[in-house]
């Protein structure tokens, strides 16, 4: 799709990830800066456990640190539901 965009065919919604490169270099140009569409949501599974083994601990806890800012009313879910695991 990037590719695409890139010869003219049109416009891409594309993850930053995958666009950053053609935007630096001046091969896409972003528009409708303002309106950047949700991310998708975020699902950690592992088992229901008291004693999490602390390498599992550690990576829930960085993902919800990384996610914090995301909407107020996730971050209070999110950290509701880390309070209980």
């Amino acid at each position: 799709m990037i590719d695409a965009a890139i010869t003219g065919i049109g416009i891409v919604q594309a993850p930053e990830i995958y666009a950053r490169q053609a935007v630096r270099t001046g091969a896409l140009v972003q528009v409708l800066a303002g309106q950047d569409a949700p991310g998708a949501p975020v699902q950690l599974v592992y088992p229901p456990r008291r004693q999490l083994i602390w390498r599992v601990r550690a990576v829930r806890d960085f993902v919800i640190d990384a996610l914090a800012g995301e909407s107020a009313l996730d971050q209070g879910m999110r950290r509701s539901q880390s309070a209980l695991l």
